[in-house]
């Protein structure tokens, strides 16, 4: 996870056992928790090696709060009733640069 624009943007992957592995047939929830320091950035997640984003709802919210010049490229590519919107990165790439022109300013 790292700071990227106006995200703070964290990166997971799945890892499955390979075809083929002897595996015991039991239910397991993997996880991994990892501590970092506050930050006041909304949180994206990224799957490693696919196209879309997941921004929560919540996390959306505080976007929107705190960019709210740059929420409008957003806004339109939300999907309605959902608690975690998922999006093409494309949508989010402009405010993933350095300093989004939407945000100069802040």
């Amino acid at each position: 996870m790292a700071p990227t624009g106006l995200f703070l943007t964290v990166r997971w992957r799945e890892r499955r056992p390979p075809d083929g592995a002897l595996v015991t047939q039991v239910l397991t929830y993997p996880w991994l928790i990892e501590k970092t320091a506050k930050s006041d950035l909304p949180v994206l997640f990224q799957e490693v090696g696919h196209n879309n984003v997941s921004l929560p709802r919540l996390e959306y919210f505080a976007f929107k709060t705190r960019f709210p010049q740059c929420a409008a490229g957003i806004d339109g590519s939300l999907p309605a009733g959902t608690s975690v919107f998922v999006l093409p990165a494309s949508v989010v790439a402009p405010f993933l640069a350095d300093r989004p022109k939407c945000a100069q300013g802040k």
